[in-house]
């Protein structure tokens, strides 16, 4: 009997055993196969690398304005949850003080809220929203907020905004970049031609999810900080910049005009010194709002006669004096087309020089014409080797191509060619245009826009420079360049000639009027007036457009009164303040100065930081060795040096400032 129970109870125990086992094995298979995928993805679902975005890298004018920043406001809130009942009860009274002091709040409110946080579990309590950087820094150091993210709960949520201090000027050129859902980019103007410095690189952080899209940070300590992005120096010049705005904003409102651009160019570098792009709004106040000067091509008018006459000087089949019958002032070419002169010529007989100083229609068309009628191909062949019929390819985005027709063009017929010759059926912007018209000024040497002198990244010491790119060396021969030079200058200073209403002999202007028609061919036919060229004539220094997109007719039209005024009033700011150059040689140093006092008797051109701190550098040029220091003292001692022998030959040393190019200045004391 006994051990028939025995039997009966290991029966049971080895039965209960063996149901239990192939529990346990159901249970490992139903978690292996069944459960697999949803444990392996919890830990997803609650701990994640959240990216740490890095700080964006300040962008500065040529005179070390900044032109583009970010301003940082942070929200602050609060996990409840997180520090300990002890912690909690003992200081939250103080807290409640003295954050109320900071927010000024109502101590007992800010006490009553917390406690209500901590009933509630509230992981995620708003505490202030856009606070500044001092402010956030003295909430970090409250009591309990003071533990830090783990053990005190503080939240810090920190928010960008892009800032431009100057507000309106260059806002267009200066750009943004932004960032779609579908993480594609926006990118327009500086800041997204050159988002890849000035963005950085992002780092990561490991956090845990709290709450219903809210993240808290696992531990103190980061897996990779973000780094922040480079710094941008520009070649853009504050003064020149607000001097050029303010100037076309005037003729804009003048003329009620729809849009209008400004280009100011260093004609040497390349530089970009100004450039305005105003829209006229609904209270008829203009402000920044595409950037004309770079995307928005059109036909130029009579500022592309210029070039036209260079190319037949450039092949020899003209000069100056060249003379060409223009009759009444009116050609028409099969008894369908007609063009005409804005004024009747005096004379039916005009040479060369007069067609362009007066912007004769017909003198250009005709010339042109009668040269390349039978032969188009010669004449785009010599207008390609200018280089004016390519893209500059700038770094900004948003150039088109300009647009020279050809006889392969589906629509190019007979009078294709003769109504290019006075700018019309071609297309460019601008800044094309202007790139040209600077090429003529730097004696043939054509020079890419430059927006951007250098880079600095964070952490190291050197910069990356951009140096001058040369587009082409030579767009024509010496003397065609002079011919075209003096005529350009006569333009404006013959009293016939369409830009003399700015002559001044002090602001000395060379430059080529254009007033042309968009539309033509509608009932909605609106005017464009420009105006292009350099200053001083002799030593050219810097380039200009101006041009205005549809006037008001009733108030005016034509570019001598509507555009040229702007360049006449940008220059009359600019060119007093450029020093005369004096180059002195080795004898004229010596009979002022006892050589014997230095080393190395010849002039030595130094390049030297103006300030430890400062980005921009002062070409000095001392009579002698001198060594190259860091700092102000290297500054001092080379400008002393030199100093002495101004003095000593009635000057005063001006040194500049990102000047390569210059030997050394002085301005007449």
């Amino acid at each position: 009997m006994n051990f028939e129970k025995i039997n009966l109870r290991l029966y049971l125990v080895t039965s209960f055993l063996f149901l239990a086992m192939l529990l346990l094995i159901g249970k490992l298979v139903y978690i292996q196969w069944v459960e697999d995928n949803t444990l392996v993805e919890i830990p997803k679902q609650v701990v994640r690398n959240v990216i740490l975005e890095p700080d964006r890298g300040d962008i500065y004018s040529s005179d070390g304005k900044i032109l583009a920043t970010s301003v940082y406001t942070y929200e602050i809130r609060w996990d409840s949850k997180s520090p300990s009942k002890k912690l909690f009860e003992t200081y939250k009274v103080e807290l409640s003080k003295k954050l109320s002091e900071i927010l000024q709040q109502n101590p007992q409110d800010v006490l009553s809220k917390m406690e209500s946080a901590r009933q509630l579990e509230n992981r995620y309590l708003l505490i202030a929203k856009k606070v500044d950087h001092h402010t956030m820094k003295k909430i970090k150091e409250l009591p309990i907020f003071n533990r830090g993210e783990i053990s005190g709960g503080l939240i810090v949520e920190r928010k960008v905004e892009r800032k431009l201090p100057l507000d309106k000027y260059a806002a267009r050129t200066i750009g943004y970049e932004k960032q779609q859902p579908t993480g594609a980019f926006i990118k327009t103007g500086i800041e997204g031609g050159y988002s890849q410095y000035l963005r950085g690189e992002v780092g990561f952080r490991l956090k845990k999810r709290i709450a219903s899209g809210v993240w808290k940070p696992i531990s103190d300590s980061e897996y990779r900080k973000p780094i922040p992005g480079g710094n941008l120096y520009t070649t853009i010049d504050s003064h020149i910049q607000k001097t050029t705005h303010e100037a076309l904003d005037q003729q804009l409102k003048k003329f009620e005009a729809s849009y209008g651009t400004a280009v100011v160019m260093e004609v040497k570098t390349g530089q970009i010194k100004a450039i305005v792009n105003l829209t006229r709004n609904q209270d008829n106040t203009y402000s920044e709002k595409y950037n004309y000067a770079l995307a928005n091509a059109y036909e130029p008018g009579s500022t592309f006669k210029t070039f036209a006459l260079m190319v037949a000087m450039e092949d020899k089949k003209i000069t100056p004096q060249t003379k060409v019958n223009v009759g009444n002032g009116q050609l028409s070419f099969f008894n369908k087309h007609t063009i005409r002169d804005s004024k009747r010529p005096k004379s039916p007989q005009l040479t060369v020089s007069r067609i362009l100083e007066t912007s004769s229609n017909v003198g250009v068309v005709k010339l042109v014409n009668d040269l390349y009628g039978e032969e188009p191909e010669k004449f785009l062949r010599r207008l390609s080797s200018i280089g004016i019929d390519k893209p500059l390819e700038l770094d900004i985005l948003g150039e088109p191509n300009p647009y020279i027709p050809t006889p392969k063009d589906q629509l190019w017929s007979k009078i294709s060619l003769p109504w290019m010759s006075y700018g019309y059926g071609l297309s460019l912007t601008p800044l094309q245009l202007l790139t040209f018209y600077n090429g003529i000024a730097n004696d043939g040497q054509v020079v890419k826009p430059q927006f951007v002198k250098s880079v600095s990244r964070s952490g190291q010491e050197s910069k990356i420079e951009f140096e001058k790119q040369i587009i082409n060396p030579s767009m024509a021969s010496k003397s065609t360049i002079e011919s075209m030079q003096q005529m350009l200058k006569d333009v404006v200073e013959k009293p016939w000639g369409t830009g003399h209403n700015i002559y001044s002999s002090t602001i000395p202007i060379a430059g080529k009027t254009g007033t042309s028609q968009e539309n033509y061919n509608t009932d909605n036919m609106n005017y464009v007036a420009s105006f292009v060229g350099y200053f001083p004539v002799d030593q050219p220094q810097y380039s200009m457009i101006t041009v205005v997109f549809n006037p008001n007719a009733k108030k005016g039209y034509y570019a001598t009164r509507v555009a040229a005024p702007v360049v006449q009033k940008v220059a009359s700011k600019i060119i007093p303040a450029i020093p005369e150059e004096i180059f002195l040689n080795r004898r004229q140093i010596t009979s002022v100065i006892n050589m014997n006092e230095v080393q190395e008797p010849i002039i030595t051109p130094l390049t030297i930081e103006a300030q430890p701190t400062s980005q921009e550098t002062v070409d000095v040029v001392a009579a002698g060795q001198v060594s190259v220091e860091s700092g102000r003292e290297a500054v001092d001692k080379a400008t002393n040096f030199i100093n002495e022998v101004g003095q000593k030959l009635g000057f005063k040393v001006v040194p500049t400032v990102n000047r390569k190019d210059k030997i050394v200045l002085f301005e007449n004391q």
